[in-house]
C-alpha cells in the first residue's frame, strides 16, 4: 500500500507543479484526452558519499516540486523522499 502511495503523491506533485509549466498546460488543454508521462530522472555521483539528485519531468518539460532546493531543477533524493514520506504518514 506504501508503494501505491508514493508513486500516487509523485503523480499528484507533478500534476500540481504543471500550473506553473505554461506549455504542458496548454498541451493538456488543447486534447484533454491526451495522455501524461511523470520522469523522475536520477543522477548519483562517482563518489559514495554523493548526494543523489532527482530531475522531474512533465511531458518533458522541467517542473517545479514543493521542496526546498538551492540547485533546481535538481532535488535531493533524501529531502524529496522526506517530503514524500511525511504525506504518506499523514494519510494512514
Amino acid at each position: 500500500m506504501k508503494r501505491f502511495l508514493t508513486g500516487l503523491l509523485t503523480v499528484f506533485c507533478a500534476i500540481a507543479a504543471l500550473a506553473q509549466n505554461v506549455p504542458a498546460l496548454e498541451q493538456l488543454k488543447a486534447d484533454p484526452r491526451k495522455a501524461s508521462t511523470i520522469h523522475l530522472v536520477f543522477y548519483r555521483g562517482r563518489r559514495a558519499t554523493d548526494d543523489i539528485l532527482v530531475k522531474c519531468l512533465l511531458n518533458g518539460y522541467e517542473v517545479t516540486l514543493p521542496v526546498k532546493t538551492d540547485t533546481f531543477p535538481y532535488y535531493k533524493w533524501s529531502d524529496l523522499r522526506a517530503c514524500w514520506q511525511a504525506k504518506i504518514d499523514s494519510v494512514e
